[in-house]
């Protein structure tokens, strides 16, 4: 029989609630008694969940401590004490049921507006104020604020990321409007930083967000605009090399990094590097396949004339993912990041997935010098 140990009850102090649509599928109910998931939908299924669980469920009203659940439920079901622990152990442990409590640990006033979030958290069985203590203590730096960078900037402050610098040295045009958050036709001929910091600030008061109207072409640029983050997020494309710019200052600073992009209807995300524990570009492109720098003038002349065809839904699909992978890392949700040592790709047309492993290279010298380098501020923190 399953137990909950009393000590469990101070990281579970106040109150349960019951996350949406997310039932475990249990033995075949005693009583006969059948709940419907995802109702009115393609997927909609029915599971069977025993007269203690759906019991159990019906007390989870966000007033009831986990001690009364249990007391409660044992007085309903005299004589099935075992069954009314283990359901109830499988419920927490399941992330069905997650603390409902005020978490006065938090800014204030910010728990009204990150509680569907906090139940998500929940959910995957973190401790959800934890995770956006973490958030809101974060520093992160957006490197390119168009298609991908702009749906990025919102999905990371919306969900309370505490310091963002956006870097971007383009103006806004009116092909932009199409696909890119914020801006409207009054805003052409800004610099997008400064329309998209104050859109983003007003979306969320609560962080802080600075705006660097600069293009990065070199890698002393990234000392100047980046400093001192927690984490890079690439999304531009230029200068040619722009990736592994990023990658040498990531590497000289130990400070992690991610990429997004897309090619035509393909949206990518990935790597995450982590340097001294992950694959650095180095290893994506060995370097007798490396592009010679005599050819990057050459490159850039075609890509300037060429332009790539870029679709919202694209951008927005490369973004989420890069943001999902973001915050899963800043928030010490390291299980929940695909993305370390990993490409994924997703087609928007047909909306199939590929995952490309990217193993080290074991002649890599950037990774032999970074080896040993930890993150001490992502390491799990007790609740």
């Amino acid at each position: 029989m399953a137990t909950l140990p009393d000590d469990i009850y101070p990281l579970l102090p106040a109150y349960l609630q019951v996350t949406a649509a997310r039932l475990i599928q249990p033995e075949p109910a005693r009583f006969g008694l059948r709940l419907a998931a995802f109702p009115s939908t393609p997927y909609e299924t029915s599971v069977e969940v025993s007269a203690v669980t759906l019991f159990l469920l019906s007390l989870a009203d966000g007033r009831r401590t986990l001690r009364e659940c249990r007391e409660r439920v044992c007085e309903e079901f005299a004589g099935l004490d075992g069954a009314c622990e283990d359901e109830l152990c499988a419920l927490v442990e399941r992330g069905i049921l997650v603390d409902a409590s005020t978490h006065p640990e938090l800014m204030p006033g910010t728990r009204d507006r990150y509680a569907r979030h906090l139940l998500f958290y929940g959910s995957v069985g973190a401790h959800a104020p934890s995770v956006q203590r973490r958030l809101q203590n974060a520093r992160v730096a957006i490197v390119g604020v168009g298609g991908i960078g702009t749906w990025l900037s919102f999905l990371l402050g919306a969900a309370g990321v505490g310091h963002i610098k956006l870097i971007d040295g383009d103006l806004i045009e009116e092909s932009n409007l199409t696909r890119q958050l914020y801006f409207t036709p009054h805003d052409i001929g800004k610099p997008k930083v400064d329309v998209a910091r104050q859109s983003l600030l007003n979306i969320n008061p609560s962080i802080t967000c600075e705006s660097l109207p600069r293009s990065i072409l070199h890698e002393s640029d990234m000392d100047e605009l980046v400093g001192d983050v927690d984490l890079v997020l690439l999304s531009g494309d230029t200068p040619a090399n722009i990736h592994d710019i990023v990658d040498c200052y990531s590497y000289r600073r130990h400070i992690p990094w991610s990429a997004a992009g897309y090619a035509h209807a393909i949206a990518v995300c990935g790597p995450l590097v982590a340097p001294g524990r992950t694959a650095c570009r180095g290893c994506m492109m060995p370097q007798d396949e490396a592009l010679p720098m005599r050819d990057l003038p050459l490159i850039s002349e075609i890509n300037r004339r060429f332009q790539v065809p870029s679709f919202g839904s694209v951008n927005g699909l490369a973004a989420s993912m890069q943001a999902k992978e973001a915050l899963a890392w800043l928030g010490g949700l390291e299980h929940l990041v695909q993305t370390l040592d990993a490409v994924v790709a997703m087609d928007a047309l047909t909306l199939r997935s590929t995952v490309t492993r990217i193993p080290h290279a074991p002649t890599c010298d950037r990774c032999r010098r970074a080896s040993g380098q930890v993150f001490p501020r992502f390491e799990e923190a007790a609740p």
